[in-house]
């Protein structure tokens, strides 16, 4: 029996509940598994939310769940990935959540180790590097409210307070590629206090469904997104009534002029651009 088994998660601070959401993922999901359960970090509970696999993917589960107390499953249809990861967060006891691809592993065995060093703070938000495995490139930097609207972080490089859950409600069904994007955006809107830790926490496949479909409910509504939960830090003021006035003038012609909203949005992207690169510049 290991020392993480001996732990009673529900009187444990700092519990990291690492969920992982999974399909037919019995060639994949040992290795994934494996790279948590050998964690030197000792807080921990997996919970697999599977989809009713066809192949073999519970046997392989419970094999490590035999072996490591702390590793819980269950199995049923579900309505995609982020139901699934939903599902997760509503069975977690953890006061972190992290969600794990059934195709990704942990860097190292002292990764979610580096990550606590934060825990003690008053982040709610931690996030981290990442190894994109299919390109060999290491991703992830420090994050503004300016940033995450422009480009998502790397869910597989977060830790959110369980209690941003509580406030926000969970990932939003209705975006099948982009529901942690429109998350991490409520979350900044809030705002949320981000930490990064400049290590690399995860290899992740990179060749998931968010490589090669594009989802278009998202898109089409990040602006909308934007506007009710989004606040810049601006340093510089003059930026400010600039933004407000394009919004403004992108509601007020929303319903005649489609074409004139499809511009407004692009030239209030490209601000956030600039706003997000002048914010590094002063910080």
């Amino acid at each position: 029996m290991t020392t993480a088994q001996k732990i009673n998660p529900a009187t444990v601070a700092n519990l990291v509940t690492v969920i992982i959401p999974a399909f037919n993922s019995a060639k994949l999901i040992n290795e994934c598994l494996e790279s948590v359960v050998c964690q030197d970090y000792l807080y921990i509970e997996v919970i697999v939310v599977d989809g009713a696999s066809t192949d073999n993917t519970i046997e392989v589960v419970e094999s490590v769940a035999h072996r490591h107390l702390f590793v819980h499953y269950i199995s049923e249809p579900d309505q995609g990935v982020y139901d699934a990861i939903n599902k997760g967060i509503q069975l977690a006891r953890g006061e972190w959540i992290y969600v794990l691809g059934s195709d990704d592993r942990l860097a190292s065995t002292g990764a979610l180790s580096a990550m606590s060093t934060s825990f003690e703070t008053e982040s709610d938000f931690i996030h981290a590097k990442v190894l994109r495995m299919s390109t060999g490139m290491i991703e992830g930097a420090p994050t503004t409210s300016s940033d995450i609207v422009l480009a998502n972080i790397c869910q597989q490089s977060i830790l959110y307070r369980k209690t941003l859950f509580d406030i926000l409600g969970n990932f939003n069904l209705k975006y099948k590629i982009c529901a942690d994007w429109e998350f991490n955006i409520r979350c900044f809107g809030i705002p949320c206090k981000p930490t990064f830790v400049d290590i690399v926490l995860c290899c992740y496949d990179g060749r998931g469904m968010s490589s090669h479909i594009t989802d278009h409910v998202f898109y089409n509504d990040r602006l909308s997104i934007a506007r009710r939960s989004y606040h810049v830090p601006l340093k510089n003021s003059v930026f400010r009534p600039l933004r407000y006035l394009f919004r403004d003038e992108g509601k007020k012609y929303w319903k005649e002029r489609k074409f004139f909203h499809s511009l407004v949005n692009q030239i209030i992207f490209l601000m956030h651009a600039v706003i997000a690169r002048f914010e590094r510049l002063v910080r």
